[in-house]
């Protein structure tokens, strides 16, 4: 088997024509969804960036037990054992988050990879001096991030700079070389369409924008406090962003035409979450309710050995059936604790892989939905104190753990918090929380009804039962005991 997973990152649905967009000038995504089966109700479960991916590895769910995190010691990655099956696994990424304390590990799971370096705050080109860079509405302004993102530009004026170009043009080169030979995975994973929303004029100029107020491609994370037309402004340099990857989309799509590659190749597109761009009065992600604009996410599959070029496929799906679905690709088991089942279950037409799924942020909300109810639960005040990191890797995004943190670890068994067999010790670490999550409401929407979610519903029954079906799930993937406290349920 030959498998290609193009991974984007911040990917929103709702910008897609694919899903009912008409704005978003993305030609190629439409293509893709000819040629693949378009999930129409596929979910995120961990978030952000590296929760997604440590999930990507392992099948099974970082944010209950993990937050930023590198691949741990203990974990068991799909990538790595279709390594060890003999199959030859390559990635080509810009998504710097892996040089970072925090994202170690992930890319040496690969036979070979490379990284394209200057997406955002990357520590790429070196500056010394005083920066002079235009008036900004960012609250990250003379930030280390935004400088290092500022001084990165200056070194990718042309399109074929981008970051995001030298990606698809490094897999795409793979492809070539090696489409004649079996038994390869291929990688390729693109930063963008996440923030900041840099491109060139040729794909900004699709777009009629007649914005002339301050500098503005990298909104906050919070509260949405931007004058109309600035907000008007960011969401055209976001969909200017997908018009990009679309392109290089058509590339890759343009190379298994040539090639042929339909007949012998799997091709995955994914994305890790998306983004609120206003929507419920917030930008961003992270801080705020799991809202659908942020967990409903697109997905398409092509497989090989049962395609279904331009099918939609309604029933509920999510992110921790990709790992039992890559193994499955190349024949192999799920990863050690992942019990969650490949998307090849459903091509029997009777088949389910969920009757609920769950998702959320290490310490925040969990948000739970049937497909056609969404319920956001917040931690209960009562069990503030009573959030760890269980990790042997102590490590933030950027920093490892503090003196402080460290001081009060302690030594725990890897099987009583994660169940199986392993008897290892890992440390439990109490890990620090947001007064704000304590603070939210618990919130119900009919998504069916009301997919934009402009309302809540009261309905104690369909909460109950909501409620019910996430103590499943905790049960299921192996909650920590404090999380059944954390969010009133019943252990």
């Amino acid at each position: 088997m030959k498998t290609v997973l193009l991974l984007l990152d911040t990917l929103i649905k709702d910008y897609l024509p694919n899903f009912g967009d008409e704005i978003t000038h993305a030609p190629n995504f439409l293509r893709l969804g000819e040629k693949t089966t378009t999930f129409e109700n596929f979910y995120a479960c961990s978030m952000p960036c590296m929760p997604a991916r440590r999930e990507m590895h392992t099948g099974k769910p970082n944010f209950l037990h993990r937050s930023w995190s590198p691949l741990e010691p203990f974990d068991e990655s799909v990538i790595r054992n279709i390594k060890k099956s003999g199959v030859y696994t390559h990635m080509v990424t810009d998504h710097f988050h892996y040089l970072e304390i925090g994202g170690y590990g992930y890319l040496n799971e690969y036979d070979s990879f490379e990284i394209i370096r200057g997406q955002q705050g990357d520590l790429w080109k070196p500056f010394v001096g005083e920066l002079n860079y235009p008036e900004n509405l960012s609250r990250r302004a003379h930030t280390n991030n935004f400088d290092h993102d500022w001084i990165n530009r200056q070194h990718m004026q042309k399109e074929e700079e981008l970051p995001a170009y030298r990606t698809f043009a490094k897999g795409i080169d793979f492809i070539e070389r090696f489409h004649n030979q079996e038994n390869w995975f291929l990688t390729i994973e693109s930063f963008s369409p996440h923030e900041p929303f840099y491109t060139v004029d040729k794909y900004l100029d699709l777009y009629e924008d007649n914005y002339d107020g301050p500098s503005f491609d990298w909104p906050d994370y919070g509260e949405d406090t931007y004058p109309e037309a600035a907000k008007e402004h960011v969401r055209l340099r976001y969909r200017a962003m997908v018009s990009m990857i679309d392109n290089y989309l058509g590339n890759l799509l343009d190379t298994f035409d040539r090639l042929n590659l339909w007949e012998d190749t799997a091709l995955i597109v994914y994305t890790d979450h998306g983004f609120l761009l206003g929507e419920h009065g917030f930008m961003g992600k992270n801080f705020t309710e799991p809202y659908e604009a942020i967990t409903h996410t697109p997905f398409f599959i092509h497989d090989p050995r049962n395609p279904k070029p331009g099918s939609r496929e309604k029933r509920l799906a999510c992110s921790l059936n990709l790992a039992p679905t890559l193994a499955e690709l190349f024949n192999l088991p799920a990863p050690e604790g992942s019990v969650d089942l490949p998307l090849s279950t459903l091509a029997d037409g009777h088949a389910t892989l969920h009757d609920a799924v769950f998702f959320g942020c290490f310490g925040g909300q969990i948000g739970i939905s049937d497909g056609h109810h969404a319920l956001y639960k917040s931690p209960l005040k009562g069990a503030k104190g009573e959030l760890y990191n269980y990790t042997l890797a102590p490590s933030h995004m950027r920093v490892t753990f503090g003196q402080d943190e460290l001081s009060q670890a302690e030594l725990v068994t890897h099987k009583d918090v994660f169940g199986g067999n392993l008897d290892t010790k890992i440390l439990k670490v109490p890990a620090s929380e947001s007064d704000h999550w304590f603070e939210m409401p618990d919130k119900l929407y009919d998504i069916k009804v009301d997919p934009k979610q402009r309302h809540t519903v009261h309905n104690p029954a369909k909460q109950k039962e909501l409620e019910d079906k996430l103590q499943e799930l905790f049960v299921r993937y192996h909650a920590p005991r404090e999380f059944y406290k954390r969010f009133g349920l019943e252990e």
